[in-house]
């Protein structure tokens, strides 16, 4: 059975111009845009938007500063810029996307990196991720220390149900050590 959680029959799209994120949204998975884009899209902040570059990754928007409306920007950490391959600078589109709640997420090893997260590890992923969109493909990173400044990777795999999902309390996430 397929959870959804939002319904976004509508397509709104809008192209904006990538900066780099705010310190505090780095490896949150958060895009952070102006009231006038919120407005175009149809969303609130808290939605979930699909950032289309070279490849697409679903981020969870914000209003941006103030000082930054009417900039046509929006504000991506280095994860979903290297998720959507798009570069500080370059134009990307964002548009809605209906979401479901992830039942399952398998995920890999980015690029050969490999660690023993020890036998917490789900738990200890999932309490940081929980509430994120993600999607095949995505690389999202794990903090490995308190301070939030060390960062392991990890990519995702599969996910139960296929699309843009949402990962919840209940996801049962998994890491192939393959």
């Amino acid at each position: 059975m397929v959870h959804t959680l939002s319904n976004k029959m509508d397509n709104y799209q809008t192209e904006l111009t990538v900066a780099e994120a705010y310190e505090d949204d780095v490896g949150r998975g958060v895009g952070r845009i102006d009231p006038d884009s919120l407005l175009e899209l149809k969303l609130s902040p808290g939605d979930i938007c699909l950032v289309e570059g070279n490849f697409a990754s679903p981020v969870k928007v914000w209003r941006s500063d103030r000082g930054d409306w009417e900039s046509g920007k929006v504000f991506l950490d280095e994860f979903t810029r290297v998720n959507t391959q798009a570069d500080v600078d370059t134009e990307v589109e964002l548009r809605t996307v209906e979401t479901s709640v992830a039942q399952k997420i398998t995920l890999q090893w980015y690029r050969g990196f490999s660690v023993d997260f020890g036998s917490n590890a789900t738990r200890m992923i999932k309490k940081q991720w929980v509430k994120r969109p993600v999607s095949i493909g995505d690389v999202l990173p794990v903090m490995v220390d308190k301070e939030g400044h060390e960062w392991i990777p990890l990519v995702i795999g599969d996910i139960e149900p296929e699309g843009v999902s949402v990962i919840r309390d209940n996801t049962d996430i998994r890491i192939n050590t393959e």
